[in-house]
């Protein structure tokens, strides 16, 4: 869709086209960045109810760019978002009930909308909610429900989940796991999920788990690694 299209769209009060305008605005993508504006069109189309603009626009106004910081609207805003079903904004709010951020903090709500999500098999999610049952964050920690989650995000795709995965079969002493472990890491790290390219350098440059040691591959791999992350800052 050319940018005069979605400007037209914008300006005629198409939500979806307001929303567009605002990610273009605020990444600088074919418009010069600007996060004020970005965050005008963001209410525009938060403002019809547009779960993905409220979602957006709650972002701004929770870190304070481009419109006042507000962490209390913020939350409304997401809130709004996640009971029309939208998942980033579930998982937000999960978030902010965790940390207490714009609401109270409360440990139940924050699993009950981190479920939501899971149950929709937002990946996110499920390596978010791993995560708490690996470091027993707000839960009892319990490493095989962590080890089930992670595999399920792994299996649907995520270079998150699949790079934690691998870390868990890495720690086992079975060759049948460790094997499984490195299909997994070489997967995420496929995805350009940099913690992947990290610990392969380290395995490369080590000889470890059976692998050969190969310099050439481990400088490779941190030089991948650093180059993701460099695109990312």
């Amino acid at each position: 869709m050319e940018i005069d299209t979605i400007k037209n769209l914008a300006k005629a009060g198409d939500a979806n086209g307001q929303f567009i305008l605002g990610i273009f605005l605020e990444n600088g993508y074919l418009l010069d960045k600007d996060e004020q504006a970005a965050a005008q069109w963001y209410e525009k189309s938060a403002s019809q109810g547009y779960a993905p603009a409220q979602h957006a626009l709650s972002q701004l106004l929770w870190a304070g760019r481009g419109i006042t910081k507000n962490q209390a609207l913020a939350y409304e805003y997401c809130h709004s978002a996640a009971d029309k079903g939208y998942l980033p904004a579930q998982l937000d709010i999960a978030v902010s009930f965790e940390q207490g951020i714009g609401i109270e903090a409360d440990q139940k709500k924050c699993l009950e909308w981190i479920n939501k999500a899971v149950g929709k098999n937002y990946n996110p999610a499920i390596t978010y909610l791993a995560l708490k049952y690996a470091e027993g964050l707000g839960v009892e920690k319990n490493i095989e429900q962590a080890e089930i989650l992670y595999r399920r995000a792994a299996e649907n795709g995520d270079a998150e989940g699949a790079f934690h995965f691998a870390l868990i079969c890495l720690e086992s002493e079975n060759q049948t796991d460790i094997k499984k472990g490195l299909q997994w890491l070489n997967f995420s790290a496929s995805k350009n999920y940099s913690f992947a390219h990290r610990k392969l350098s380290i395995i490369y440059k080590d000889g470890l788990y059976g692998v050969s040691s190969n310099q050439q591959k481990s400088y490779d791999h941190l030089t991948t690694a650093e180059q993701l992350e460099n695109k990312s800052s």
